[in-house]
């Protein structure tokens, strides 16, 4: 197993960690979240952040899946 130095997650070869630290810690991180001091590098990577540490802090609730999002979406 490889283990990824930013997070510590494991991956089965080097080709799957490094497309893993491409994609979750890459070098320039430009989108900060509105929470805490983290940057992202995606809106995906945020949105990932956000439903992981900051789902209490999210107020806008999907009436069909009770969800939670920063945004309300029509």
């Amino acid at each position: 197993m490889k283990e990824c130095p930013e997070c510590g997650r494991e991956f089965e070869t080097r080709q799957a960690l490094n497309s893993h630290v491409g994609q979750a810690h890459p070098t320039e991180k430009t989108i900060d979240c509105p929470y805490c001091e983290e940057s992202f590098a995606s809106e995906g990577a945020l949105s990932s952040h956000l439903q992981n540490a900051h789902e209490d802090e999210m107020d806008n609730e999907c009436p069909y899946c009770d969800r939670k999002f920063r945004r309300r979406l029509g």
